[in-house]
């Protein structure tokens, strides 16, 4: 069968996954690569489809998703926005250092948190390369969420001033519900 095709560590992976899915008690879940050089996934493309099965159970209390430094790619990020769209999603999301989601796996995760749905209240994306254009779609998405109150872009080095100008005149409109904003190590002066 296809599951006995599967490597081990996939195998043993799935299962973990299966097992906390029926673990409705569950409300933090960290899987942090504690990888290094940060290019060696833990949530590859079975993992991703079975963790977004999770995410999508009506039974998962999770509230804390940490997913930092897992070297997750555009396709496992769009898939991973489309759960932050169901009822049942964590509060709490950690994308931190995740340089292989580029412009296409950013927008889509700022996408959804336009859904009435979306109930993050905390995301991390610290150590990430978000250009203009996610920004932008990050901005817009903020206008009309109601949920996100902790933002952290901490170390993202490709924000451009237009993207930094946005977010700043953002955070002087009155939709804007942010608390809590992180961004050290940035270079925010105009040049």
């Amino acid at each position: 069968t296809e599951e006995e095709s599967l490597p081990v560590d996939i195998t043993l992976s799935k299962e973990l996954i299966q097992a906390l899915t029926c673990h409705s008690e569950l409300t933090k879940l960290s899987l942090e690569s504690r990888n290094s050089l940060r290019t060696i996934a833990w949530i590859g493309r079975h993992r991703c489809a079975t963790l977004a099965a999770m995410l999508e159970s009506t039974k998962s209390k999770l509230a804390a998703l940490d997913l930092r430094s897992n070297a997750i790619d555009n396709e496992r990020a769009v898939k991973l926005a489309s759960t932050l769209t169901k009822k049942n999603t964590p509060t709490n999301l950690n994308l931190g250092h995740n340089p292989a989601i580029t412009e296409t796996g950013w927008i889509g995760i700022f996408t959804s948190l336009q859904s009435r749905n979306c109930r993050l209240e905390r995301l991390s994306l610290d150590g990430t390369m978000i250009n203009i254009a996610p920004t932008l779609c990050l901005v817009d998405a903020l206008t009309t969420n109601n949920t996100l109150r902790v933002l952290d872009l901490s170390e993202n080095g490709l924000m451009t001033i237009a993207g930094w100008h946005a977010l700043f005149k953002f955070l002087q409109h009155p939709s804007c519900k942010i608390e809590d904003l992180s961004l050290h190590s940035n270079r925010l002066n105009d040049e």
